[in-house]
């Protein structure tokens, strides 16, 4: 056994113990509390509205949790048996099953983001990432009319990898045609916007 195998079969059976016993490596995870963003405004940095029965997957360990993606801080949380909530810290090497479909992190430009793959044609992929967008709140303008709460939206980006090469683009038009300059015209031939995943699928598909 090489130095990197034992590193790796040290890792995966140090298990974290409490009550509840659970097989991922301490340098891994770290407990968090309650967001305290989810308390001042409406809706929720989480992509699902409750954590979902999924699998984590390192070095080919399978590891049964129930998961959630936090997209305000772009990791993967899960949460016990008994109520604990955990972040798991970025790993390119991490694979995550939510609900049966596959997550990962891709790295672009420095950066490491949580994607799903939602098309492949041979070796081109289609990903969609998750970030939020926060509107903050108002006060009352003139102490008659009431202040509005602040709101969190889940929104997507989506990433093409195209002939070995990562374009990550916002959902809009200006956007992609940025990143495609060469594509202005079947763009606009297509009558593709944008506003919506399929038109992604669509763009796709045509490369």
């Amino acid at each position: 056994m090489n130095n990197n195998n034992i590193v790796i079969f040290l890792l995966i059976s140090y298990f974290v113990t409490s009550q509840q016993q659970i097989d991922i490596p301490v340098e891994l995870f770290k407990e968090i509390s309650g967001s305290k963003i989810e308390e001042e405004y409406i809706g929720s940095i989480f992509v699902f509205d409750n954590y979902r029965a999924g699998q984590i997957i390192l070095n080919e360990n399978k590891i049964p949790l129930k998961l959630n993606i936090n997209a305000y801080s772009n990791v993967f949380t899960y949460i016990d048996d008994f109520g604990k909530k955990y972040e798991l810290k970025p790993n390119l090497d991490l694979k995550i099953l939510i609900d049966n479909k596959k997550y990962s992190y891709l790295s672009i430009d420095g950066k490491d983001i949580i994607t799903t793959q939602i098309s492949r044609i041979n070796d081109d992929l289609l990903f969609k990432s998750f970030y939020t967008k926060i509107t903050l709140p108002r006060n009352s303008s003139n102490g008659y009319d009431l202040p509005k709460p602040g709101k969190i939206e889940i929104k997507n980006n989506f990433i093409f990898f195209i002939e070995g090469k990562y374009y990550l683009v916002t959902k809009n038009k200006k956007s992609v045609i940025n990143a495609f300059p060469n594509h202005k015209e079947l763009i606009k031939k297509s009558k593709l916007r944008f506003k919506d995943e399929d038109d992604f699928y669509k763009f796709f598909n045509l490369l």
